[in-house]
């Protein structure tokens, strides 16, 4: 500890020095203020002791200026008449303690001399910890503002990505037969969805000029650009064919259009190996025929219109890509009145229900038997009803297309001809074209006494103040119900969770995902929200809530919910403690008196 004392009177100063000496301690005396004040500016002193009633500059003034000096000073002033007005001065100056004249009790002067110690020693250290803290901030600072200049550069790139792939989407999907040509006596029906934007499933038609038509349906393994392109290869390879042969012998034929097709894939220079499974027919009007073959595909399913009685094209070949020189077996069959085939991939059979249950070939078989209809279209809608139903809201893991071929009575032909919507496309499952707003959407609207908020998107902290308001407002109203809804909510940060917190049981969460769910469970919060998965009446009009607050403001409001969280658990109070220093640093507060311990808000 090293000292500064400063009293107008010799006697004074010696007795203290040679106190001092005693102790141990380093110090100093000036006679003065002015000469305190230049050996403050010479040096850096732990504890100033001084008189308070001296000529030219008294011991306040002392004291206020020296702590402009040095702000961790710490100053103990020694007075024998003080008045009311000297103590509330000395107060404003920031004295620490007071020391009476003449001072004859030499062991509680110790004491206030280690109690001036250890203060300042703390004011060092916080100051210390303050410009570490303000070190972090400027790095957070920095780290955020990279984060955000980031996140702009992802969000462009995710919309050009979009962008392209709605452009590629759209090329693949014209690839697809708008509909059938017309074949006396025969229906057709195409169904395509992919799982992702882009598929691997495909299927194609081909009129072969003598009245027959070629009717495909492929599956590439996989599904997303990669197995995309590879169906816009094949797409080309078959019209090329088409127009180069103009006999159309290879096309007209299953296995061999097959084998052109391997020897066409197996020429073609790709980085990785690829699997094509393909079902080849070729139906033949006049003769009321299909002639059938496969490359690894599923074994289509034919339904005796009569009878009743299903049965299965058992070709068999290997897929697409894999050996040089395979062998495509090739099946016949005849189809009388009401007849139909089904062709599909197997992303029909794999499809799955409620608990992980596949919908087998026999599941399909009995799709098939239940969908007869008097049209093609008929039967395609029954079975995709079928499929509906099965997957009860499911999320399909694989591209899914099938192609219906109906043989049709003699009266019924020219029906099938004007027939229309021989051809649909779904939208995938797994990505609607509905995308939440990256940032959230915040709309307010009343229903009766119910407030409805309904949040979209990834809520974070920008929009804390605006549902806080709005909270506030409607919590207010003794008989007011609030419901906020999450149906379409990404996520929310911990801020917009602290908010939750704090409002506990006065609002009700409709339907929040389970990413929301999770995060709820992840903070320990759980048992303080009320939350209903039941969906609720929505107000006709609902209207976007602004956000007028000031940075401070923010800034308070952020503090305030993490405050309330880490309230709540200690896994909480590590979580936070770093994020809730800062912001009282920057917004000058204070640490509560018991840092383990933080006020809950009200």
């Amino acid at each position: 500890m090293k000292l500064l004392v400063v009293d107008d009177e010799d006697m004074v100063r010696s007795f203290f020095a040679a106190f001092l000496r005693h102790r141990g301690d380093s110090f100093e005396t000036a006679a003065s203020g002015a000469e305190a004040l230049a050996k403050l500016e010479r040096d850096t002193f732990d504890v100033l002791v001084t008189d308070l009633n001296m000529p030219g500059m008294n011991g306040i003034e002392l004291v206020a200026r020296a702590s402009r000096m040095q702000p961790n000073l710490v100053s103990i002033l020694l007075t024998g008449r003080a008045t009311k007005q000297d103590m509330v001065d000395a107060i404003k100056a920031n004295v620490f303690d007071y020391v009476e004249k003449p001072v004859t009790d030499l062991q509680a002067f110790s004491f206030a001399l280690e109690r001036a110690a250890d203060k300042g020693r703390l004011m060092r250290e916080r100051a210390a910890l303050m410009e570490l803290l303000q070190e972090q901030n400027a790095r957070l600072e920095e780290h955020l503002g990279r984060l955000h200049r980031a996140h702009e550069q992802l969000v462009r790139q995710d919309e050009l990505l979009k962008a392209d792939l709605g452009r590629a989407q759209r090329l693949q999907q014209s690839l697809l037969p708008r509909g059938f040509p017309p074949a006396h006596g025969m229906d057709f029906y195409g169904f395509y969805q992919p799982c992702e934007q882009l598929g691997g499933d495909f299927f194609d038609v081909v009129p072969l000029g003598d009245g027959r038509v070629a009717l495909l349906v492929a599956d590439v393994a996989g599904h997303g650009v990669r197995s995309a392109m590879v169906t816009v290869i094949l797409h080309q390879l078959i019209h090329a064919q088409q127009l180069v042969r103009g006999d159309r012998a290879v096309l007209g034929e299953p296995a061999l259009a097959l084998r052109y097709l391997n020897q066409a894939l197996i020429a073609e220079p790709f980085d990785e190996p690829i699997h094509v499974t393909m079902g080849y027919a070729v139906v033949d009007p006049g003769a009321r025929e299909v002639v059938y073959a496969s490359a690894g595909h599923p074994q289509p399913v034919v339904v005796r219109g009569a009878s009743r009685r299903i049965e299965t094209l058992a070709a068999r070949g290997p897929g697409l890509g894999i050996e040089p020189e395979p062998t495509f077996g090739q099946v016949r069959t005849a189809l009388a009145d009401g007849d139909f085939v089904v062709l599909y991939s197997d992303g029909l059979t794999d499809s799955r229900g409620v608990g992980g249950k596949q919908a087998t070939c026999e599941g399909v078989m009995r799709w098939a038997l239940d969908a007869a209809g008097s049209s093609a279209a008929e039967i395609g809608d029954g079975v995709e009803a079928a499929l509906g139903a099965f997957q009860s809201g499911e999320t399909p893991d694989d591209d899914i297309s099938f192609v219906v071929i109906l043989q049709t009575p003699p009266d019924a032909a020219e029906h099938t001809r004007a027939a229309k919507g021989q051809v649909r496309i779904r939208a995938p499952r797994r990505d609607s074209g509905h995308h939440p707003p990256a940032t959230a959407l915040l709309t307010v609207g009343w229903l009766a006494e119910a407030c409805v908020v309904r949040l979209t998107g990834r809520a974070t902290w920008e929009r804390a103040p605006a549902l806080l308001a709005i909270l506030t407002q409607a919590c207010a109203l003794p008989e007011a119900l609030v419901f906020l809804e999450l149906a379409e909510c990404e996520s929310v940060d911990s801020t917009i969770l602290g908010l939750l917190y704090r409002f506990g049981r006065k609002v009700t969460l409709v339907e929040p995902t389970a990413q929301v769910v999770a995060q709820i469970e992840e903070l320990g919060i759980t048992r303080h929200v009320r939350i209903t998965h039941e969906p609720i009446a929505r107000p006709a009009t609902m209207v976007p809530a602004g956000d007028d607050a000031s940075a401070e403001e923010q800034m308070r409001i952020v503090l305030s919910a993490h405050e309330a969280l880490m309230a709540e658990s200690q896994e909480n109070r590590e979580r936070f403690g770093l994020t809730v220093e800062l912001l009282r640093s920057d917004l000058g507060q204070a640490p509560p008196a018991s840092r383990d311990e933080p006020t809950k808000s009200p």
